[in-house]
């Protein structure tokens, strides 16, 4: 089983980065696909653009699921964060959602694409582990 860790990339926001996905690392069963390895994500004159969101798609067709993290930071959401969720739809990746925002709780589209959305980061991986593994 391998899980695409999905969500917004804040170059001033490490923990806000990386204190979720170090979490669902850890409680996921499997392998994670953590876009952010080797740092690559924080230094913009190592890798274009374009070569950030090949590897994240290659990175969605060869996971199993998507869990996403659909929480702010401040009120910012990430817009790559929902292109990774259509991505992972039009792959027929199943789509787990994190999230307590009105925004995303609210939306049709993410309503329609996620397979289930929790509001907190343990709850979404116990059902993974549960359900999808």
């Amino acid at each position: 089983m391998k899980t695409y860790l999905s969500g917004g990339i804040y170059k001033d926001n490490q923990e806000a980065t990386d204190g979720w996905r170090e979490e669902a690392a850890f409680l996921l069963m499997g392998d994670v696909i953590n876009p952010c390895r080797g740092r690559a994500v924080y230094d913009p004159t190592r890798f274009t653009t374009k070569e950030i969101v090949s590897r994240d798609k290659l990175d969605i067709r060869n996971c199993d699921v998507v869990l996403v993290w659909g929480n702010p930071v401040g009120d910012h959401l990430s817009i790559g964060t929902w292109m990774e969720c259509e991505y992972a739809h039009a792959q027929d990746k199943p789509i787990v959602i994190v999230s307590v925002d009105h925004r995303v709780l609210s939306h049709p589209w993410i309503n329609e694409y996620g397979a289930k959305i929790f509001s907190t980061v343990n709850e979404a991986c116990e059902y993974i582990n549960r359900f999808w593994s």
